[in-house]
């Protein structure tokens, strides 16, 4: 049997993978997907038993999932999009188990269907450290005895010739006496002081020279009692196509600004808010009313063709932490496994949110693999214990209004189809109920 590399495995270790894969399939990541655990069984056991490299899209879909041998990859994508979770679900099972020893870890790597083998050496016992028996120094080398000396074991060392007096160090010159370096101490201590004085008594600046950073407290900035809807790394105002207004990037702290102009991103009319992206380790200081309130954060992976393969989904190449006031509220995020593929709009939205004590809503966003990353956030008021409702006219590119004066929101959130609006409507009749 081999590994993924095509290096031959002896019996212990083949038995090692086949306990790692039976631990995994009946982990919490995989026990609830019959697809997934099906999946990984398989090219694990075709990694260890079959030729090496032979693991395709094709051979896969033909022999695990029925399709026929001349399907279409192109519509039938059920190998890419099971591979993608599966690779999401192995990183969120080793994640989880972080600091638990595995003799070998399971690894589906990018653009890749062969499994790898990660061997993780035992621990190193400390052994205890055994004195070596000492040896018999040999007998040290006798002087010649000369003519004129007695024996080397009755001989006495030569006396030295006595050292004349060392000269007493010339006196200092009077300016270096301690009056001097007492006055020179005191007037480093009143410049210090005063260094100090100013320091304490200076206005608070913001951490980032390219930030805006609230300062509420010092009267900077007066909560935000509306709508805010900011667009993440962007200087300039947008109107969407529902008549919303995005104002430009304020209240952060840290992070890096990137513009992707010509990128192309689904699921969404407005790419545009999808292309300005702060990106790091960051956080944002938002002044808000007391009240209770919405949050929208919108993410999109661009970018990625420029640094992985074709075949790739690009899953788990990115996971950083979000947190709201000092608690997380998504933890090993991964973009692309949570919008199902890169450059495809992703919304998250959570509910019941409201300023901390000091007035400020601290939104934090760490990295743990690669950056973190986000495109937009939306902060809308709403009454506790209600949603904010949402109308869509699909296949229209704006806002509208209705007779009962309800809004209506340009369309959003799909994949595919064909948008047709005509202008008269046909099943306007007895079956139909015309609008108040």
């Amino acid at each position: 049997m081999c590994d993924g590399q095509g290096t031959r495995l002896d019996e212990s270790q083949t038995q090692a993978i086949l306990a790692e894969l039976s631990h995994l399939l009946e982990s919490a990541a995989f026990r609830n997907s019959k697809r997934c655990r099906e999946f990984l069984g398989y090219i694990v056991e075709h990694t260890l038993n079959g030729p090496v490299g032979t693991l395709k899209e094709r051979s896969i879909g033909v022999e695990l999932f029925q399709l026929p041998q001349d399907f279409d990859t192109g519509q039938h994508t059920i190998v890419r999009v099971t591979a993608n979770e599966v690779r999401k679900k192995l990183a969120q099972h080793y994640l989880a188990e972080d600091g638990t020893c595995h003799p070998v870890k399971i690894h589906l790597s990018p653009g890749s269907y062969g499994v790898e083998f990660r061997w993780e050496a035992p621990p190193e016992t400390t052994q205890p450290l055994v004195p070596a028996a000492e040896e018999p120094a040999p007998p040290a080398a006798q002087p010649p005895v000369l003519p004129d000396q007695p024996p080397a074991s009755s001989a006495q060392p030569p006396a030295l010739p006595a050292q004349p007096p060392t000269p007493p160090a010339p006196a200092r010159a009077k300016w270096l006496s301690t009056p001097v370096i007492a006055c020179s101490i005191a007037a480093l201590l009143v410049a210090v002081g005063l260094v100090l004085w100013r320091l304490q008594t200076a206005k608070p600046v913001t951490v980032d020279a390219k930030s805006s950073a609230v300062r509420l407290a010092a009267g900077g900035n007066s909560p935000v009692t509306g709508d805010l809807r900011m667009i993440a790394g962007s200087t300039n105002v947008y109107l969407d196509r529902s008549a919303q207004t995005w104002g430009p990037d304020r209240f952060f702290t840290g992070g890096n600004v990137m513009v992707r102009p010509a990128e192309k991103v689904l699921r969404t009319l407005d790419p545009d808010i999808y292309r300005h992206l702060r990106s790091g380790d960051f956080r944002y200081d938002i002044p808000l009313a007391p009240g209770n309130y919405e949050l929208h954060l919108h993410f999109a992976e661009t970018g990625l063709a420029d640094f992985i393969s074709a075949e790739s989904s690009g899953e788990g190449q990115r996971l950083f932490r979000v947190s709201v006031n000092g608690k997380n509220i998504l933890n090993a995020f991964d973009v692309v496994a949570d919008a199902a593929g890169a450059n495809i709009a992703d919304e998250r939205v959570f509910r019941n949110i409201s300023p901390s004590e000091d007035g400020f809503l601290h939104l934090g966003f760490a990295a743990m693999r690669s950056t973190a990353l986000l495109n937009g956030i939306e902060v809308l008021p709403v009454d506790a214990g209600k949603a904010k409702p949402l109308r869509i006219r699909a296949g229209w590119t704006a806002s509208w209004q209705d007779p009962s004066g309800q809004a209506w929101q340009a369309d959003n959130y799909f994949m595919g189809g064909n948008a047709l609006v005509r202008s008269t409507n046909p099943a306007q009749g007895a079956n139909s109920i015309a609008p108040r």
